[in-house]
């Protein structure tokens, strides 16, 4: 009975443990998405800029995409970040 016992409660740890894994790499899948985003729109704002650096509007508007595109990017690594740092707590769970 004990043994059942053990194996139940094991199981079910295991299973627990495979959401948590599914969990973080979906996780680190949108962090480096965004991280990818992030520096896409760094990138075209600049390319914006560099075409129209005359235009004050477009200079401004563009700085300013460049900006949040920065925090994206910076975000987006904490996210990726905190995720591993899961993984790591979740492999010395496992072990």
């Amino acid at each position: 009975m004990h043994t059942a016992c053990l194996a139940q409660r094991l199981l079910g740890f295991d299973f627990v443990l495979g959401i948590l894994a599914m969990t973080i790499s979906t996780s680190l899948s949108m962090g480096l998405q965004g991280i990818q985003a992030g520096m896409q729109r760094v990138s075209i704002a600049g390319s914006r800029i560099a075409v129209n650096a005359a235009d004050a509007e477009v200079l401004a508007t563009n700085a300013v995409e460049q900006i949040s595109g920065r925090h994206q990017v910076g975000l987006s690594a904490q996210v990726v970040k905190t995720a591993d740092q899961m993984l790591g707590t979740l492999i010395d769970l496992k072990a």
